[in-house]
């Protein structure tokens, strides 16, 4: 796979239509899920197999979390919603972990809040309408 991914950029280095620089990007990108597919399937049998070993380097974690989050920011935006993250001051610039694995860790989760954000958006605006139409209700079952 990483073959391909080289001969693809070697690709995208030439000069190209603006379709076939179009096609060739979305074979890279298709390319490069389906390395972390692959990378997640053997993670899995290592799991099972009590042989994962993770990292334990320096990293930043904000820029990480700004990388994620602008991954997903287009498509979030485009069904209604924004993405923001907020970390304390009291969080060090620097934090010792594996960096690859909070990464993915981080994509799966904000992945699957983007996939389910329309459901989501209408649950809060349901929920928002039965507090104001519900207010003294509201006020007995959760003050």
């Amino acid at each position: 796979m990483n073959g391909i991914l080289g001969m693809i950029a070697l690709l995208l280095d030439i000069n190209l239509s603006s379709t076939q620089k179009d096609y060739a990007q979305t074979a890279q990108d298709c390319g490069k899920v389906q390395i972390t597919l692959i990378n997640e399937v053997l993670d899995r049998a290592k799991i099972e197999a009590a042989k994962l070993e993770l990292e334990s380097v320096p990293f930043d974690l904000r820029s990480i979390l700004d990388d994620v989050l602008s991954l997903f920011s287009e498509k979030s935006r485009s069904k209604g919603g924004k993405l923001a993250v907020f970390v304390s001051d009291k969080v060090p610039e620097r934090v010792v972990g594996d960096p690859g694995r909070f990464r993915q860790i981080i994509t799966n989760l904000v992945g699957n809040s983007v996939k389910r954000l329309n459901s989501l958006l209408s649950w809060l605006q349901s929920f928002y309408l039965i507090k104001l139409h519900s207010r003294k209700y509201w006020k007995c079952a959760f003050s």
